[in-house]
């Protein structure tokens, strides 16, 4: 495989930046990644030893079926990351990877989207191992670590009172704005849009190294800075960046694992875990915030207004 172009929409979309980070650092692969929108809107380049990976929990999604339309056209590989399995989507690809997070009901891609994560890190594991990166034993050995880490996932889900107290100080900011860097640049994507989706607040989500090109502007001492920062090769970046709002009187929340002293408004302690993992960890308590942000301003958060659960139109 030369490369590999991931195409979908929204939750989706962000999930295959993740897998973009992966596939490039764990099996050296290239991949480009488009909103299937803006695929079909441009004169795409096909690369005929390239595999194209369309991603939707419906599977029905018009932008993402569309483009997968326009692909087989040119009869290149297509690989399609599906929940439902008699959707037009996965029954057009050429390969068909089920993400099986069963019926999700809310309108908001909560479990889909940490199921399409989990495929996608064992899609990248098995090409790393095919292209001889790693050996059987150590996938397997992989594979069995996660498992024991994924466990530690619960401690999240018994910190309720702290998460409620992040959730008031959304509701209380002019704006919110997560930052991060590298593959935490897409969990910030996806808070954000679990965030806006469910509570209808302004939210946005920046990469921390791009703030001082223009978005820092917004920032005053009414904004929030939702700040993710694993301790790893990016963690003192994303500091220095965290510092930067903090000097235009942003008030802080920061997700770490860091056991640092770090002078924050709230500081939201994050277990341990592989750096391969951090994507899956992080989306848990931003899932959370959002569904106690929204449950606290009385919003509807299973069907937020003006959203489907499958985008079926243009």
């Amino acid at each position: 495989v030369s490369k590999i172009s991931i195409i979908a929409c929204g939750s989706s979309y962000n999930a295959g930046m993740v897998a973009k980070y992966w596939f490039e650092s764990y099996a050296k692969i290239p991949v480009e990644i488009d909103f299937a929108s803006e695929f079909r809107a441009r004169n795409v380049i096909y690369d005929k030893k390239g595999v194209y990976i369309f991603i939707s929990q419906s599977g029905e999604t018009l932008d993402t079926l569309s483009a997968l339309k326009e692909a087989k056209k040119q009869n290149v590989t297509t690989i399609g990351l599906i929940n439902n399995l008699n959707s037009s989507i996965a029954n057009l690809s050429d390969y068909l990877i089920p993400i099986e997070a069963g019926v999700e009901t809310s309108v908001a891609a909560t479990k889909s989207f940490i199921a399409q994560l989990m495929k996608l890190l064992n899609l990248v594991l098995m090409a790393s191992k095919q292209k001889n990166i790693i050996t059987q034993s150590s996938y397997l050995g992989m594979l069995s670590n996660f498992n024991s880490e994924i466990a530690k996932l619960g401690d999240i889900l018994s910190v309720n009172r702290k998460i409620i107290e992040i959730s008031k100080a959304i509701t209380q900011a002019k704006n919110v704005i997560f930052i991060g860097r590298n593959h935490m640049y897409p969990i910030c994507l996806e808070g954000a849009l679990k965030l806006k989706e469910l509570s209808y607040l302004p939210v946005f989500a920046i990469a921390a190294g791009e703030l001082k090109h223009g978005s820092i502007a917004l920032v005053d001492e009414y904004s929030l800075i939702i700040g993710l920062t694993p301790k790893n090769n990016v963690y003192n970046k994303t500091l220095s960046s965290i510092e930067e709002v903090k000097a235009r009187g942003a008030k802080i929340v920061l997700l770490t694992d860091s056991k640092d002293n770090i002078d924050v408004e709230y500081l939201f302690n994050m277990p341990k875990c592989s750096d391969i993992l951090a994507p899956l960890f992080y989306t848990v308590p931003l899932q959370l915030f959002a569904y106690q942000t929204a449950l606290g301003l009385g919003r509807n958060v299973d069907r937020p207004r003006n959203l489907a659960k499958s985008v079926t139109v243009e």
